[in-house]
């Protein structure tokens, strides 16, 4: 059993003996390179946008990725061993600005080089986070955390006000927000998902995902970013507010379409009247006499 330890960790030395270290003679490719590379990248990657500036951000960064040598031994234990090496890349980060259909946007991007020789060569485009370009007058979102408290409050503002004991809203998670350009100057930010975390009846339930939340200003049918007042909330699908609301769904469906809450029925007694009250109301038909039977009737 000693032996095999022992064997075993001697091949794990070996291992990582032949693992092949980043060069620390190279150096990442230059800028002028960095930047004609990602404009031929992009222009073959998306044909109908086009770079309208591009600008360094930031120095380069060299970094390995662990990648298989497809190389593998069996020891005479038969345990199977593949042989690792750790491959150099560098990294030049960029900003480029760029004009969609829907209007311009700024991507943060990452030229990337890997070593082929003696050499950093170009190999790909790495893509990072985006956002849209401002118009004139259109105000910048607030910060995470005030959306997060508008997001609370709007979610809680649907709630009825006898049910918000039992509903409070633990924490919110957002993702990234997105301008969104639309139709007839219209803009709001939007986020593809929001995680509610909520305490209904004193327990912490787990996370309850919004699909598309909206934060803009104006008004909800004429969302726009350069409107006066505060900041709005929308739910673009109204029902995750009562699904994420657990056993108290319907009620909170109820109250955000404003339908009456059913009142209990009761059961009522069918009146009987009095008997000589109905015999004063009947009409009597008048009995004829039996001395007028001799007259033909």
């Amino acid at each position: 059993m000693l032996t095999k330890f022992f064997v075993s960790a001697v091949l794990t030395c070996l291992t990582v003996l032949l693992l092949a270290q980043p060069s620390q003679a190279l150096t990442c490719g230059t800028w002028k390179d960095a930047e004609k590379s990602v404009r031929t990248w992009w222009s073959q990657a998306y044909p109908k946008e086009a770079i309208l500036s591009i600008a360094q951000n930031g120095p380069p960064r060299t970094y390995s990725k662990t990648q298989s040598t497809n190389q593998k031994q069996i020891d005479e234990y038969g345990n199977e061993w593949e042989y690792y090496k750790n491959n150099p890349y560098c990294s030049v980060p960029a900003k480029i600005t760029v004009q969609q259909s829907s209007g311009q946007r700024i991507f943060s991007v990452s030229a990337i080089f890997k070593v082929s020789g003696k050499k950093f060569t170009f190999d790909e485009v790495a893509t990072g986070g985006s956002e849209a370009v401002l118009e004139p007058g259109q105000a910048a979102a607030p910060d995470k955390d005030e959306i997060k408290k508008l997001i609370t409050d709007a979610y809680m503002s649907n709630i009825p006000p006898d049910l918000q004991k039992n509903i409070q809203v633990e924490k919110v998670m957002i993702s990234p927000r997105e301008l969104r350009p639309g139709d007839g100057g219209q803009a709001n930010y939007q986020m593809k998902s929001v995680d509610l975390y909520l305490i209904i009846d004193g327990a912490h339930k787990k996370k309850c995902e919004a699909s598309l939340v909206e934060l803009y200003k104006g008004e909800k049918n004429n969302m726009r970013l350069d409107a006066d007042g505060p900041w709005k909330i929308n739910f673009r699908v109204a029902d995750d507010i009562s699904r994420c609301a657990d056993n108290y769904r319907n009620q909170v469906s109820d109250f955000i379409n404003h339908v009456e809450p059913k009142k209990p029925t009761q059961n009522r007694k069918k009146s009987v009247e009095p008997e000589a009250v109905r015999d004063s109301s009947e009409t009597k038909v008048p009995k004829i006499p039996n001395m007028l039977k001799g007259f033909g009737f």
